[in-house]
């Protein structure tokens, strides 16, 4: 499940953000909206946030205060900052602080698409943006948005495509069948993408050991989750933990040059 949070005045961009997100996007859960990063601030404290989309105006200083607030509270939002209009100051800063994307005003369909993309995969979660949508009924999506959302829930149990399908209430090879043709993968490769996924978060904190974190995310046997886990990375649980302990998700521009060079 991805949190989304819109912090921003004016009420037709944000239904517009919002008709980005469920046309091209899966698994995506709006919290209330807030009109500026001080009302953004005040609810991060209570709730849980993935994504954030900060409107700069009227004030860039203050949201930008606000905004290093935020990420002190919760380090791993990903945050896509709007302007009225280009401001190399403003871009600069959002660089420096971490912004996934500086999108201006008018808001343009692709680089909206793409900004949310890219904050949806830099938090280690499924993105449909290249699907084609001609083949994916709306029945469909929703079906396989249950699935997924199934999926989180009971990940660190085990579960089957078999469990998944009863929990559905529907033939197992339409599970399967869907679930690979929306989803670009099959259950059981989701399921274990997903497992790596947090275990990779879990592996951050020192806290854990590699069988306590291999319980924790539905592998019995340590020996065979190291195994999975270094055939998806490349690397062994303590490998991992060694390189990336402690470490964010990088910024990543889009639009930088285009931006910088305008």
């Amino acid at each position: 499940m991805c949190n989304v949070l819109l912090a921003i005045p004016d009420k037709k961009e944000r239904q517009y953000l919002k008709n980005i997100f469920t046309t091209n996007f899966f698994n995506v859960t709006f919290l209330p909206d807030v009109a500026h990063s001080d009302e953004a601030y005040r609810l991060i404290k209570q709730e849980d946030v993935d994504i954030l989309i900060l409107d700069l105006s009227p004030s860039a200083d203050i949201a930008f205060q606000y905004k290093t607030k935020i990420l002190k509270k919760q380090p791993n939002i990903k945050v896509i900052l709007l302007d009225d209009q280009l401001n190399a100051h403003h871009l600069q800063t959002a660089l420096r602080c971490g912004a996934i994307d500086y999108l201006v005003k008018p808001l343009q369909l692709t680089e909206c698409q793409t900004a949310i993309h890219r904050a949806i995969v830099s938090l280690n979660q499924i993105s449909l943006l290249y699907v084609d949508q001609t083949i994916t009924g709306k029945e469909k999506r929703k079906n396989v948005h249950t699935m997924i959302q199934y999926i989180h829930q009971h990940y660190n149990e085990g579960i089957s495509l078999e469990q998944l399908a009863t929990s559905m209430h529907l033939h197992q090879s339409y599970v399967s069948r869907s679930f690979t043709e929306i989803v670009g993968m099959t259950f059981t490769q989701y399921l274990q993408y997903y497992r790596v996924e947090q275990a990779k978060k879990k592996l951050s904190s020192p806290q854990l050991s590699i069988s306590e974190i291999a319980e924790q995310v539905g592998y019995s046997n340590s020996t065979y989750f190291s195994r999975v886990f270094k055939k998806a990375t490349d690397l062994t649980p303590n490998q991992f933990r060694k390189t990336f302990e402690g470490k964010n998700t990088p910024a990543d521009f889009q639009h930088i040059k285009q931006l910088l060079n305008a």
